[in-house]
């Protein structure tokens, strides 16, 4: 996944690649257009690439997960109140989806998940004990 912003960013692109060829950008493939039913069509180009979820200004530093028992992708995103500042907290968003590519339905918000107090990293899913095993 790759947002347009590391703090309250607005659209996620899906891309893939072979894991032996991670490091090779010519190896990657991005989410370009949909089917009518759904399916993703996949190109090398990046500059094709279209988002597979937007929502202005609350898609931070995005984290996705596959849980296995319920065959179900988690999204952990976050968003800052205030623009490139944790100064004034953060919210915690969890999506949920049957593929890594949507159609994305919320499971839990919760305003002013970490305050000023702590910076937001948004690895929600390993620091809160998630496991894509689970």
């Amino acid at each position: 996944m790759s947002g347009d912003q590391w703090d309250n960013g607005s659209n996620l692109r899906l891309g893939r690649v072979p894991k032996d060829r991670i490091m090779r950008a010519d190896a990657w493939e991005w989410v370009a257009s949909f089917a009518p039913d759904g399916s993703p069509a996949w190109l090398p180009d990046l500059d094709a690439a279209v988002p597979i979820l937007s929502m202005h200004k609350w898609l931070g530093a995005p984290e996705m997960v596959y849980l296995a028992g319920i065959q179900r992708y988690l999204l952990f995103t976050w968003r800052l109140h205030g623009d490139f500042s944790p100064n004034s907290g953060t919210d915690l968003i969890v999506l949920e989806s049957p593929e890594p590519w949507g159609p994305f339905s919320l499971v839990h918000f919760e305003e002013y998940w970490e305050g000023a107090e702590v910076t937001p990293t948004a690895r929600a899913c390993r620091s809160n004990g998630w496991s894509p095993t689970a």
